[in-house]
């Protein structure tokens, strides 16, 4: 997530602007907001994430297309952060193809399944 948010920060950074800037939020919009101008002083644009976020239901009312961005830019996080996980998961569950001096290539693991049987089969007989 951090890495998109930097590659986005140009954008973060002007919602997060035009937010901090709107009028006639309430008072607890007002709050929320403030904790965006918080982050908008971060060196990091991945800390506007969060705040953006709470904003979006303080702005329904009065600012549609403020709202909307802010839906878009969750939708097209959660994205990402969704893709992440999975590449996160296929990597952690997939065993490598590895090549010993020999050239043997070591088993997979419905390999390692089939040899584990094997060997539990010798030892029963």
């Amino acid at each position: 997530m951090s890495e998109w948010a930097r590659r986005n920060a140009a954008v973060l950074r002007q919602l997060a602007a035009h937010i901090t800037g709107a009028e006639g939020m309430s008072a607890p919009g007002r709050r929320v907001a403030a904790g965006v101008a918080r982050a908008l002083a971060a060196n990091d644009a991945a800390a506007l994430l969060e705040p953006l976020a709470a904003t979006r239901r303080h702005l329904v009312a009065d600012h549609v297309e403020l709202a909307g961005q802010v839906g878009d830019i969750g939708a097209e996080s959660g994205r990402v952060r969704d893709e992440a996980i999975s590449d996160r998961r296929r990597r952690t569950n997939s065993w490598p193809t590895l090549t010993v001096g020999s050239g043997e290539r070591w088993p997979q693991p419905k390999e390692r399944e089939a040899e584990t049987a094997g060997l539990k089969n010798r030892d029963d007989g």
